[in-house]
């Protein structure tokens, strides 16, 4: 059975065997489809960790083709962008600098737009956890 894991938020998880790569926020494990959109979205050096039951952790949509980063440029604020343009693209707010940055992205790539652009796109839920203790 496949569960949601909110104590993994901000993990960066790999599966050797498959050679793929998953994000993940709001409990769920996003897979990164290709080396564009990792590019797109992580900052050079990032850490992947391997979790032997990766399979056992529910799935959210896949960060696919077109997934960015974006920053309003009235608030500042920095959301991730992505799905099927063609039928479910949606933005999350990212809420804290702390969650930006243990998700592992990349401030260099974040392109800022006007507000109207993300007032025409759909809002999922804010990515927000609290960070692990040191």
């Amino acid at each position: 059975m496949k569960s949601i894991r909110p104590d993994l938020n901000g993990r960066r998880l790999i599966n050797e065997e498959k050679t793929q790569t998953w994000l993940v926020f709001n409990g769920l494990r996003h897979y990164v489809t290709s080396a564009q959109v990792y590019d797109a979205l992580f900052r050079p050096g990032v850490n992947f960790d391997h979790l032997p039951d990766l399979d056992s952790v529910a799935e959210g949509p896949d960060l696919s083709p077109g997934t960015c980063l974006v920053s309003d440029s009235e608030t500042g604020e920095i959301y991730l962008i992505f799905g099927d343009p063609s039928i479910n693209i949606r933005k999350y707010a990212i809420k804290t600098y702390e969650n930006f940055v243990e998700l592992g992205l990349n401030e260099a790539v974040v392109r800022t737009v006007p507000p109207i652009v993300l007032a025409a796109i759909p809002a999922g839920r804010p990515i927000h956890f609290t960070m692990p203790s040191s």
